[in-house]
Formats: structure tokens, C-alpha cells, sequence
């Protein structure tokens, strides 16, 4: 289990004192670094919504700014909480909590969420890069040694003998005259379940570095040049495993085995030894992680993300609870909800652009600014 450190917002931490003088400095520049980059590259009518700084960090202090989340460093987690001064932590787990049960309700919106307001970063595009770089180191030790091979044997019937003979139907085959024998035939094939998780493993982590790649290079330059070009390499040589032989002939077989089966685990658990039992383990824990990856609650709660947005997501769930919205309404983001209040038809805006209500504000001489709710009915409309 990963060491977790908790650091407040709105706090600069010098690196040579405490809580920050046991962290990995240059793994920290490095996760910052991805977070700003990701921040820049929001969608821009979302990111001028944000009132939040990005987070700063030079080569003696670091300052979460109003984000909060877990930056992964490696062998340790930093994970930044509201300053207790400005919200408890009871009260912030607390909001953290009943957001994540939310999720579960309304799945689509929150991704869009995440996509428009939060950070996933260094995690997320480091984690398939890394289990291929494990998946290497194994695959070499594999093909450096004997591959496993099922032995089949089956009765074959000719006029030569190329095999131990079936005494039991010789004399049945001498008595009918056909001239001919049977005999055993021993052949060997690689179609065994430890080589096709091997290839199967190849094939997932093929995929889903392929997405990181498309992801990274619609929304980036040359930001990450060098992660980029590591992905590309692992692209590289998954392709070439993949396509050469045997692992080939193997490759249609694999994809469709169902390894999650009970079954079938505990054959290959049986028929795995050595290298071959650590590589099921590295299989085990890649599924296990990417299961979180999917996991909106996990994800939000991770995710560096500006606590005003948090919490105005927070008022959006009670609004909706105050309203009466059914969740099945909620479907994503930026918002617009139709509802039923006091026998007038109505919609509640959220994260949207409403200049004809901001001209109103404007007449009257008041900085409209942007509302984060505006409820709209028949006869009136409420500015939140």
C-alpha cells in the first residue's frame, strides 16, 4: 500500500521541511507539470469558469493553490484536502462522499464533468505504460526459455506404422482386411492457457496504450514529447509480439478465452509455475487497476479538480433533491434540466452561458458575471 500524505490548499510547503521532506521532489515537478498542462488544455468556455490559480510549484515550494485531489508520485500518494480553516475535514469527506454515491446515478454527467472541470492526468496515462514496461521484462524471461506446449496424443490409422500400435483394434482391422493400422500419434501445440494470457495480456495493453496515445496527441503538442515517444516505442513492440510467431496463431483464440472465469483462473493457476505465476499476478493486479480506472466515484475522488467546483457540484445534488429532480434527468454536461414546480413548467440551468439573463443584470448597472444556477419557469426566473 502506497504511503498517503495529506497537504491543505491556499498552503506553501517548502520542500526541506515537513510534511513534503520525505516526497520524491522531481516526481512531484513532473505530476504538477502534466496537472498544468491538462488544466490548459480544458475546453476554454469551462476553464474561465474556474476561479482557482493553477497549482505552483518551483525547486524549493509548493502550493496546491484551491485544488484538490491526489497527485500519484510513484511509491507515495499526496493528496491535498481544504484548508480545515475555510471547511472541515469531516465536512469535506463528508461532500466527497455523497458525490461519489451520486455517481453511481448519474454516470454520464459526471464524466463530462470530469472531462470539463478535473484533472486525471499522470495516473491515467502513465498506468498502461508502465504494466508494459512489467509485461516486457516478463515476455523477454519467457522467450528466453522453454515455452509450454500441450502434448496431444490421438489414434491415427494408415499403412505404415509411425506410432506405438492400438493393439486393441489391430486384430479388428487385420480381421476386416483393410491392409491398414492403428497406431498413437503424439503431437505437441502451444495452445496452453499460460501462453495465451500471454498474448492476450500483449493484445489489452496494445489497446488501451493506443487510446493514451490518441488522447495525448488531440490534446497536445509537444507537452509530452517524451511520454509520447516512450508510447510509441511499447506500441512498437506489442505490434511486433503480437504478429510474429507463434504467438500469431494464438492471437484469435486468446482474445475470446475468458480468463474471469473461476474455472478457468484456477486451471491456469494450476498450470502456472515460476515466471509464469508472477505474470498471472501482474495480470490479476492490471485488471484490478483498470476496474478503478472505470470507476466513477474512485476517479472523481481522485481527480485534481478546483474545490469551488466541487462544491458547486455539491449544490447542484442538493438543488436537485430540493426540486424533486428525478436523476434519469441528469444525463450531462453543461446542464439543462425540465422540471415541475408549483404547476409551471421549468428548467434548471447549470454551467451554462445565459446572456439574455445577464442583460438584464447589465441594465440595472450590475456586473452580471456568470451565475452556477438559474432556475427558469413559466412566469419568473431565479438567479442562483
Amino acid at each position: 500500500m502506497s504511503d498517503v500524505t495529506e497537504i491543505y490548499t491556499w498552503y506553501s510547503y517548502r520542500r526541506d521541511e515537513q510534511p513534503l521532506v520525505s516526497i520524491n521532489w522531481n516526481s512531484l515537478i513532473s505530476a504538477v507539470k502534466s496537472v498544468n498542462l491538462l488544466i490548459d488544455s480544458l475546453p476554454q468556455e469551462h476553464r474561465q469558469r474556474i476561479e482557482e490559480p493553477k497549482p505552483f510549484l518551483d525547486q524549493d515550494s509548493f502550493n496546491p493553490q484551491g485544488w484538490v485531489g491526489t497527485y500519484n508520485l510513484g511509491g507515495s500518494l499526496l493528496r491535498v484536502i481544504p484548508n480545515p480553516e475555510l471547511l472541515s475535514r469531516e465536512d469535506f469527506y463528508s461532500m466527497v462522499r455523497e458525490l461519489i454515491g451520486w455517481a453511481e446515478y448519474v454516470g454520464p454527467f459526471f464524466e463530462d464533468f470530469l472531462r470539463f472541470y478535473c484533472c486525471e492526468p499522470t495516473f491515467k496515462f502513465l498506468f498502461p505504460l508502465s504494466y508494459s514496461n512489467h509485461l516486457k521484462t516478463y515476455t523477454e524471461l519467457i522467450v528466453s526459455h522453454f515455452i509450454p506446449r500441450r502434448i496431444v496424443s490421438e489414434e491415427k490409422v494408415g499403412y505404415e506404422l509411425s506410432g506405438p500400435l492400438v493393439w486393441s483394434k489391430a486384430l479388428y482391422t487385420f480381421l476386416g482386411q483393410q491392409n491398414t493400422l492403428v497406431f498413437k500419434k503424439t503431437r505437441t501445440n502451444l495452445n496452453t492457457l499460460t501462453n495465451m494470457l500471454l498474448v492476450r495480456f500483449h493484445a489489452e495493453i496494445l489497446k488501451d496504450i493506443n487510446a493514451v496515445y490518441r488522447q495525448i496527441t488531440c490534446s497536445f503538442s509537444n507537452e509530452f514529447g517524451e511520454l509520447q515517444q516512450a508510447i510509441k516505442t511499447s506500441i512498437l513492440y506489442h505490434n511486433e509480439f503480437i504478429g510474429s510467431n507463434p504467438w500469431n496463431s494464438l492471437l484469435q483464440q486468446s482474445v475470446v478465452e475468458d480468463f474471469e472465469s473461476a474455472t478457468t483462473y484456477q486451471k491456469l493457476r494450476n498450470e502456472a509455475r515460476g515466471v509464469w505465476s508472477e505474470l498471472v499476478d501482474l495480470w490479476e493486479s492490471y485488471r484490478s487497476k483498470k476496474s478503478e480506472l472505470t470507476n466513477f466515484g474512485k476517479r472523481f475522488d481522485s481527480a485534481i479538480k478546483p474545490l469551488s467546483k466541487l462544491y458547486e457540484l455539491w449544490c447542484l445534488k442538493k438543488l436537485c433533491e430540493i426540486l424533486n429532480i428525478d436523476n434519469d434527468k441528469i444525463k450531462n454536461f453543461s446542464q439543462l434540466i425540465f422540471f415541475e414546480m408549483q404547476e409551471q413548467s421549468c428548467k434548471l440551468h447549470y454551467g451554462r452561458s445565459l446572456h439574455e439573463f445577464s442583460g438584464i443584470l447589465s441594465n440595472l448597472g450590475i456586473d452580471p458575471g456568470i451565475p452556477d444556477f438559474l432556475i427558469q419557469c413559466d412566469r419568473k426566473s431565479y438567479v442562483l
